[in-house]
């Protein structure tokens, strides 16, 4: 019986050991997106009115072939009549005061509304009001001119989350309709 809960023992040990290996290196970021805040980047221009309010987690980590990965998680409450299904999902450079390029994409429409940008490979949001996606790093849309590398991105956003922000768009503005400023967050 001792040796049967040693061996026990020692499989959970390394099991935990496994999981916590695995996770080293994620870095975990969190936001809630709202249209308020939206509304503030922009001049205080209205986009959509709406109730609809996000809760985002982003986590991002370096892969064995050395790509970086990017996962978003988020789930939509408190939709209303003004809600429309979301068509595009990205994490933007600027501050809560201003709009920016996006940089990584984890589902919309291609090509994209606003540019008319082909992303291959890019997934069709799911109109559900929760979702899970893996982004694609695009130097496309200005975002070159601000990070000539994945890894250069990773380096500012691990350093600088508030210079980032997780938009969501939709049928009633193109543009954005709910936003947050990324913070850092335990995974």
């Amino acid at each position: 019986m001792r040796i049967l809960l040693t061996a026990l023992l020692v499989a959970l040990v390394a099991v935990y050991a496994s999981a916590k290996k695995a996770s080293k290196g994620a870095h975990c970021f969190a936001t809630k997106a709202t249209a308020a805040k939206e509304e503030k980047a922009n001049d205080g221009l209205p986009y959509a009115a709406t109730t609809a309010t996000a809760k985002v987690a982003l986590k991002v980590w370096e892969s064995a072939d050395a790509d970086w990965k990017f996962k978003l998680d988020f789930a939509i409450s408190k939709p209303d009549d003004n809600s429309k299904p979301i068509i595009a999902a990205h994490v933007h450079a600027g501050n809560s005061t201003t709009s920016g390029a996006p940089i990584v994409f984890f589902c919309g429409q291609s090509p994209f509304p606003v540019t008319g940008a082909q992303l291959p490979g890019l997934p069709v949001c799911d109109q559900k009001k929760t979702g899970v996606y893996h982004g694609l790093f695009s130097l496309n849309f200005g975002g070159s001119a601000l990070y000539a590398t994945e890894a250069a991105f990773v380096h500012k956003l691990l350093k600088d989350p508030g210079i980032f922000y997780v938009n969501f768009h939709s049928d009633a503005d193109v543009n954005g309709v709910i936003r947050g400023q990324l913070r850092k967050t335990k995974c």
